[in-house]
């Protein structure tokens, strides 16, 4: 299979594995929170529906983007043998920028907003590290 080909398989499945557990824990905290009950075109009162709802439900989904961001871009990585950092960025990135667009399009408080772009970032960089060692470790 050609480089290019594989290269862009491994962003592909990157993709469907972030994308997936970004689904499998939202989907996991509609079942125990209530949606805002506003209207779409309200911020503030979407942003005002936050103050009810415990941290534990926020640090959950601020974690499963982190997992999403780690996953997908581990799993580009791990699905070629050169440029697997540069993938593993590739992924990253794309899930930063979608992390950012939902935290303007739909604003939140504070604290959510901080904490998922924070831990968005570490995971990126975390994945990063890993496809450098171990494009490192396939080196020699």
């Amino acid at each position: 299979m050609p480089r290019a080909a594989r290269a862009l398989g491994a962003l592909t499945a990157g993709l469907v594995v972030a994308g997936g557990i970004v689904m499998l824990t939202e989907r996991l905290l509609a079942q125990f929170l209530p949606g805002p009950g506003e209207e779409p075109g309200d911020p503030a009162a979407y942003v005002a529906s936050f103050s009810d709802i415990p941290p534990v439900p926020g640090a959950i989904a601020v974690a499963g983007w982190a997992l999403a961001t780690f996953g997908g871009a581990t799993t580009a990585a791990a699905l070629v043998e050169a440029r697997q950092a540069l993938l593993a960025v590739i992924i990253a990135v794309t899930m930063i920028f979608i992390t950012v667009l939902r935290l303007i399009v739909r604003p939140h408080p504070f604290w959510y907003s901080t904490g998922m772009l924070a831990a968005v970032l570490l995971a990126a960089f975390a994945s990063r590290a890993l496809a450098l060692r171990r494009s490192a470790a396939a080196d020699g």
